[in-house]
């Protein structure tokens, strides 16, 4: 291992890269990034710093009850944007829905969850099992949001 290499490492890290950004900015592996901050104690960011706790344009340091609400008000306002009435339900046990909204007479039931880009950019989502909700809204920083089954937009 060269020095100049182990030096650009622990200053790419001290910039808050992760080892695979790492390892694109200097054209190595990512598990050869990997092996050298482990035996030289060359600390970066963990992925659980990375993942949004919150989501939209509100940053970390939020506890996961007000970032969930910060999501379901970001899918309600998009829901109000399409033309639906959107219903927010006032109890803890809301029996798998997060919001309920109706257009042109018809009520769909809305799971709110968020997601993220991994570092392949492939998308992942926290899929809550034995959700009876009609529709998952996934909500990723700095994208549009993702509905499952789609929404046809009006």
């Amino acid at each position: 291992m060269s020095e100049p290499l182990i030096d650009q490492i622990r200053v790419l890290a001290g910039q808050g890269l992760r080892p695979p950004e790492i390892a694109k900015r200097l054209n190595i592996s990512r598990q050869w990034v990997y092996v050298i901050c482990a035996k030289r104690g060359i600390a970066y960011p963990k992925r659980s710093d990375e993942m949004p706790a919150i989501v939209g344009q509100v940053r970390a340091g939020l506890k996961s009850g007000a970032a969930g609400t910060i999501a379901e008000m970001l899918v309600a306002a998009d829901l109000l944007r399409q033309g639906y009435d959107v219903y927010r339900s006032i109890t803890c046990n809301s029996h798998g829905y997060d919001l309920i909204a109706s257009r042109d007479g018809k009520l769909t039931t809305f799971e709110v969850r968020s997601a993220w880009r991994n570092d392949s950019g492939k998308l992942t989502l926290r899929h809550k099992a034995g959700s009876p909700a009609d529709v998952h809204a996934y909500v990723v920083v700095g994208e549009p949001i993702i509905y499952k089954p789609s929404l046809i937009v009006a």
